[in-house]
């Protein structure tokens, strides 16, 4: 990955905080396109929303949004109210969208990117993923590189491998991340 590439994922990479707790929670991927007018979203994984995670059963109603400031190379929180129209409460469709006004957030970040989202994985086999994992806990942004696995048969899921030698428990906090 070339450094612009490097720096370039680590603004579009935001972590997300408890806010009764400081603790990080998960991390989300910024998302900003012409359609979009001026919003940007943050995509992350829903059950980061929850207290009890994937039991889908007890809702924050805040969450601290940590993007990074790269003049200062520091994070700058946005506490957010979460809209759960946006949030899915299933397993498998484990996704949540975060919106954010344009502006406030450019006014953290700079300017950010338009991004493309693409739907299909297409021949790509090796990905980077940057997130706050506990295996830091959640202090530091870090950069894996998993390789595709398998289409998951009977759900639109799919595995990756990790080449990292990451407990289970250190990986969580990847939650959320963008790939």
């Amino acid at each position: 990955m070339t450094a612009a590439n490097d720096q370039l994922l680590s603004t579009l990479t935001v972590r997300l905080k408890c806010i009764s707790r400081n603790l990080p929670i998960g991390t989300g991927i910024i998302y900003h396109s012409s359609e979009l007018n001026n919003k940007i979203y943050v995509l992350t994984a829903a059950h980061n929303l929850f207290e009890n995670s994937e039991l889908f059963t007890s809702p924050r109603k805040l969450v601290s949004v940590d993007f990074l400031d790269p003049t200062s190379n520091k994070y700058k929180s946005i506490e957010k109210e979460i809209d759960y129209s946006l949030v899915s409460t299933s397993v498998e469709e484990d996704i949540a969208i975060l919106v954010f006004e344009k502006e406030l957030v450019e006014s953290l970040t700079g300017t950010l990117p338009k991004i493309r989202a693409i739907r299909d994985r297409l021949d790509m086999n090796e990905f980077i993923l940057k997130g706050f994992p506990n295996a830091t806990q959640g202090k530091e942004l870090v950069c894996i590189n998993p390789t595709w696995l398998q289409q998951m048969t009977e759900s639109n899921r799919f595995q990756v491998e990790l080449k990292e030698d990451y407990l289970e428990w250190a990986v969580k906090g990847f939650s959320g991340s963008g790939v």
